[in-house]
């Protein structure tokens, strides 16, 4: 009977520490449950940063390709007239002389 006793004693402290166990399992599942959380948070203000950062960047950059463009078309233009004002310099050149 002392035996059946010790036997019982036994198996109710490994019952006890597999519930400890349990209860300290159970514990750290939450703690990582939480930083998981905390984690995906993060990860969901990140995105929304890109998302953010990636469409004043697209902005920017039309802008920046709009103006280029106003650039180079006004550089065309001043190529133009450039060459519009040496051809009637030369013109001019050509035209006999009045006398004074």
């Amino acid at each position: 009977q002392a035996a059946d006793m010790d036997s019982e004693k036994h198996e109710s402290e490994t019952a006890k520490e597999l519930v400890n166990a349990l209860k300290s399992e159970l514990q750290r599942s939450k703690e990582l449950q939480e930083e998981i959380d905390i984690k995906e948070t993060r990860i969901s203000s990140l995105e929304s940063e890109i998302r953010d950062m990636t469409s004043t960047f697209d902005r920017e950059k039309s802008d920046l390709q709009r103006e280029l463009s106003m650039k180079s078309q006004l550089y065309e233009n001043g190529l133009t007239m450039m060459h519009e004002m040496q051809q009637s310099h030369n013109e001019v050149a050509l035209l006999p002389r009045l006398p004074v």
